[in-house]
């Protein structure tokens, strides 16, 4: 595998912005809270970037990278567009709702750009791992971003909540998705259905692990 093969150019809008997001988080690091609005300018620009680089990369009909595990058409594509339009508009008016609660932060920023990032990846998902992913980084930022208000017992409830609930989610979605592959990986081998009880015997897969220890039949119940 080398990079011409994972054939970049179609992410390239969620690399400028993983790259945007880093100096933004880095360079607010040395940013006093009264220099504060140069984080809410730097995260504008981003949005502006990245939306000007997916124009950029526009092209007709539908590409796949990443070994199909990344899918960029017309749709990912618009839906892109629309959701940097919605986090450009959400740093606009968010300036004054954070200012009068106290949270004008940097951490609000850099989570929001992360929260973007996540749906980006999402919306070009051809994966079910894509997709995870995707939503993984959209739900651990929201999380952080709930539990802003560090002095608000409600703020940190909330989060506690939904990262619980979350955590849950996650586990149980990835077990779906194991689950559901295992007979699709089953027919790619020609061999008979996954676990479908006739006649008292258990029809395996050949390659499975419980066939290679043998374990290939049930005990009818009943008559």
């Amino acid at each position: 595998m080398n990079l011409i093969d994972l054939n970049l150019m179609p992410a390239m809008p969620e690399i400028v912005l993983f790259a945007l997001l880093i100096a933004v988080l880095l360079a607010d690091l040395w940013i006093s809270d009264k220099n504060r609005y140069l984080t809410h300018l730097m995260s504008l620009g981003t949005v502006i970037i990245v939306a000007v680089t997916q124009l950029a990369v526009w092209e007709q009909g539908s590409t796949l990278a990443f070994h199909g595990m990344y899918i960029a058409d017309g749709m990912s594509r618009l839906s892109k567009l629309v959701l940097y339009g919605l986090t450009f508009g959400l740093f606009i008016y968010s300036k004054p709702y954070n200012q009068a609660r106290g949270i004008f932060k940097g951490e609000f920023y850099t989570l929001s750009l992360f929260a973007l990032l996540g749906m980006s990846v999402m919306v070009s998902a051809a994966h079910f791992l894509t997709a995870y992913i995707g939503l993984e980084l959209l739900s651990l930022s929201l999380y952080a971003m709930i539990a802003l208000r560090r002095d608000s017992g409600r703020s940190a409830e909330a989060a506690l909540k939904y990262f619980v609930l979350g955590a849950l989610a996650s586990g149980l979605l990835l077990t779906a998705g194991r689950l559901d592959s295992l007979p699709a990986a089953c027919r790619a081998r020609r061999a008979p259905r996954l676990g479908l009880v006739r006649g008292g015997a258990v029809q395996y897969c050949p390659s499975s692990p419980r066939a290679r220890h043998g374990i290939v039949t049930t005990p009818r119940i009943g008559k």
